[in-house]
């Protein structure tokens, strides 16, 4: 999510696609049970995270690759703390600070100034707050390189919240709500997210309510827990002169201070969260978002999770029934929500019009069942393992993403050779285990769904189809 930019962020990471089967590949004889085959090993090796880690004297951890091809050094600061780490009266507050900290002014530059300056040194500024954690951006010319860390470190560190910056930045983002309101995936996704976490759905007035309640005291608290030296990771890559960086990040970025375990959220995910939950939104596609928690699914489940994602994504006539125009099924990412710590929830997207909802939830649902009893061809099996093999390798196509990626690991606390070992045991997979992770999926009393569409469109499908909400689960919060 990013209402600094407008565009949605649910997903730090990008979406699984499904690779099809090639046609008639079941009807030449193949091996029906993935297990009869051996599978293939992967060509593929994750980068070592030692070769791009930089640890400072006091404790600052900074990812940095040099490319001298590069037109614009990338800079990125992440912290553990995201949108689901707002207090629940007060949604918004971790984008509002964040963006409040770059118009706000600093201790050595006026509001005017800093963005004077920011244009000046040729900045592109940009904020990304992400469930579990936010990224601000930087991109600039190389030659400028000093100038702008050395500012950015007062953007950091020294912010003075201008409190006519604040009012200013507090309006745009509560009209980037509205903006964003009107996105189905994105409220669908959202909430799906607060719910999961206990912390329910927001509509418009309780956003506008919350971000319209943050005074600076508000701001500087969050500031502090989220910006302070030892919550930070950061990732640089370009036409950058390491040692000279080195000495710039050490001097302005490296403070020293004690790390903690980070924030909290006020609630745990609850397996107990089963039903239906539909927002009314005006938006002309409509979406799903079906999942469970994290706990509902066998440990050391990663792997298998992907595979399921992928499977039920994928061909077979599962959830690629939906093929119908304006349709289309999306496993969202790998650990978007830190589904390897012991908070977080997996789930699957459906986006269609809103007279398909009922019967691609159907669809979804039964594709699903189906591959808790049924063993796909071992093709197919091998196939989504190479998908999500894909998709972890497109992590790192570049240096710079490789920095990003590995700045994500440590920021989320998981470790630094994760990938690796995520590889592993992805090549080992056993359709008992995906099998076994289809059927947590669909286990009583049923996965949680959050829908946003519109409820009328949706009660006159529901009507014509046969197919009711109801029969997936307990409808409520119908009237949002």
């Amino acid at each position: 999510m990013n209402l600094i930019r407008l565009i949605p962020g649910i997903a730090a990471l990008a979406a699984l696609a499904a690779v099809p089967v090639p046609a008639g590949a079941q009807d030449r004889g193949l091996p029906q049970a993935p297990e009869s085959i051996e599978p293939s090993p992967f060509s593929w090796q994750c980068p070592a995270p030692e070769s791009l880690r930089r640890v400072f004297p006091k404790g600052l951890v900074a990812y940095m690759s040099q490319d001298k091809t590069a037109s614009a050094v990338s800079f990125r600061i992440f912290t553990g703390r995201g949108s689901l780490h707002d207090p629940k009266a007060k949604p918004g507050l971790m984008h509002t600070t964040c963006a409040s900290m770059i118009s706000g002014g600093t201790s050595m530059w006026s509001p005017s100034h800093l963005a004077r300056q920011i244009d000046l040194l040729g900045v592109v500024l940009a904020v990304d707050v992400h469930p579990l954690h936010t990224v601000i951006s930087a991109e600039f010319p190389p030659e400028n390189t000093r100038k702008v860390l050395f500012l950015i470190a007062d953007i950091i560190f020294s912010p003075t919240f201008d409190s006519n910056a604040v009012e200013a930045e507090k309006a745009r983002i509560t009209q980037g709500f509205v903006r964003m309101a009107a996105d189905a995936e994105w409220t669908a996704c959202m909430n799906h997210e607060r719910i999961a976490f206990g912390l329910g759905p927001v509509d418009f007035a309780s956003w506008a309510s919350g971000v319209g309640s943050v005074e600076r005291k508000d701001l500087k608290q969050c500031h502090t827990q989220a910006f302070s030296a030892p919550a930070i990771v950061l990732s640089i890559s370009g036409d950058i002169d390491e040692k000279g960086v080195m000495d710039i990040l050490e001097y302005k970025f490296d403070m020293g201070g004690q790390k903690d375990k980070g924030p909290e959220i006020d609630a745990q995910p609850s397996p107990q969260d089963a039903g239906v939950r539909l927002l009314r939104s005006k938006s002309r596609a409509a979406c799903a978002a079906v999942g469970r928690v994290a706990q509902s699914f066998p440990a050391d489940r990663q792997p298998a999770l992907d595979v399921f994602g992928t499977l039920v994504s994928g061909p077979r006539g599962r959830a690629a029934a939906f093929g119908k125009a304006g349709s289309r099924a999306a496993r969202l990412p790998m650990r978007t929500l830190g589904i390897e710590a012991a908070r977080g929830i997996m789930y699957l997207r459906v986006v269609c019009p809103s007279s398909d909802i009922p019967l691609r939830l159907r669809e979804l649902i039964d594709a699903a069942r189906r591959l808790a009893s049924e063993e796909p061809a071992a093709r197919e099996f091998e196939t989504a393992r190479k998908t999500v093999e894909s998709h972890v390798q497109s992590l790192f196509a570049t240096r710079s993403l490789a920095c990003d990626a590995f700045a994500s690991l440590e920021v989320l606390r998981l470790p630094a050779g994760f990938y690796s070992s995520y590889l592993a045991r992805l090549g080992s997979v056993t359709f008992e285990e995906v099998r076994a992770v289809a059927s947590a999926f669909v286990a009583e009393p049923g996965p949680m769904i959050t829908i946003a569409g519109d409820p009328d469109s949706i009660a006159d499908a529901e009507i014509e189809s046969g197919i009711k909400l109801s029969d997936l689960g307990k409808v409520t919060s119908r009237k949002e």
